[in-house]
């Protein structure tokens, strides 16, 4: 795992991150309507889910200064922290959520795997980088 495969990762994160959070705080309906079908529209959680849209949207932030930045080592480490700490909080929403459809339910069951191996591919770019910078003793 290279620092170019840690910069690939948090592309790909930063891409999905922009899609939901832009989905969900600026068209919350659109996102329930999508991911919670089978809710009850006057139960529709709007401040979750617009709440929820605005951390992935600082996610983002993070993921792109790991994709551009000119030593994005730690926030390789910065992303990998807020992926792994994703890993429980997607398991919990994968036991708890109600009205989901079969593909949203897929989606929520995959994401603690995606997100554990972001997590883990980007803690193993961040070492190895840290390695590169260290100064090697003779």
């Amino acid at each position: 795992m290279t620092e170019a495969w840690g910069r690939g990762i948090c592309w790909l994160l930063a891409a999905t991150d922009a899609v939901l959070g832009l989905g969900a705080t600026l068209a919350p309906s659109a996102y329930l309507s999508i991911v919670h079908p089978h809710l009850p529209v006057s139960g529709y959680p709007y401040d979750w889910v617009v709440r929820t849209g605005v951390l992935w949207l600082m996610f983002l932030v993070f993921e792109l200064l790991g994709a551009l930045s000119r030593t994005p080592a730690k926030w390789f480490f910065c992303v990998a922290m807020l992926r792994w700490m994703e890993v429980p909080a997607d398991v919990a929403y994968g036991l708890l959520a109600r009205g989901t459809s079969t593909l949203s339910q897929c989606a929520i069951f995959t994401a603690p795997v995606v997100n554990a191996a972001a997590g883990t591919v980007l803690l193993v770019a961040f070492r190895r980088a840290r390695k590169q910078l260290q100064p090697r003793s003779r």
